[in-house]
């Protein structure tokens, strides 16, 4: 496939399927499953609980960039770190959702979208701190990983699920994921 081909840059894979869960259709598709279903909820992220500490370290690095803006007079620099720190404050205050996870035969399902498993190449186990996640590795070069957490006494059936339908690597977090986790966000 070269370039001026019109599928090289949209390739043909399985698209992401928008399924509402008040369709016929869809729960049609849902009692059609030839294979069993394990579904669960985890939530989305971890929650930190950043104390007065974390904001007056951040709060201090905002300070030191608008300083160094005003300094090189890069002006416009000053509103944007200034949005920056608004919008990430506002993210980390907010509680992480609760996100309804399900497995069958049509791929993963987080809450009312279905990933296929032709959209991941691998999967891997993690210890993300306290918890235990999979972290499933896209076919796609530029795509973000997925990481879904899971109670450990449901883990067996869940990794025995993907291994089914999944190659299983070692995997550890990207660098930009430690570093989230580094500073708390």
């Amino acid at each position: 496939m070269q370039p001026t081909d019109p599928n090289y840059w949209n390739p043909v894979d399985e698209p992401e399927v928008s399924v509402s869960p008040s369709s016929d259709t869809a729960q049609d598709s849902l009692e059609q499953s030839d294979l069993d279903f394990i579904a669960w909820e985890a939530s989305e992220t971890l929650q930190h609980n950043n104390g007065k500490g974390w904001y007056a370290a951040f709060f201090a690095v905002a300070a030191v960039l608008i300083g160094f803006a005003i300094i090189f007079r890069f002006w416009f620099f000053i509103p944007v770190v200034v949005l920056m720190a608004v919008a990430a404050i506002l993210h980390v205050r907010q509680p992480p959702r609760i996100v309804r996870y399900r497995l069958d035969d049509r791929g993963l399902q987080i809450d009312d979208t279905v990933h296929p498993y032709t959209t991941y190449k691998s999967f891997g186990v993690i210890q993300d701190g306290a918890f235990l996640a999979i972290l499933l590795i896209p076919t796609r070069r530029i795509a973000l990983s997925t990481i879904v957490y899971f109670d450990e006494a449901d883990g067996e059936a869940i990794v025995d699920a993907f291994g089914a339908r999944l190659p299983m690597e070692h995997h550890d977090l990207d660098p930009f994921d430690r570093f989230l986790r580094l500073i708390r966000f």
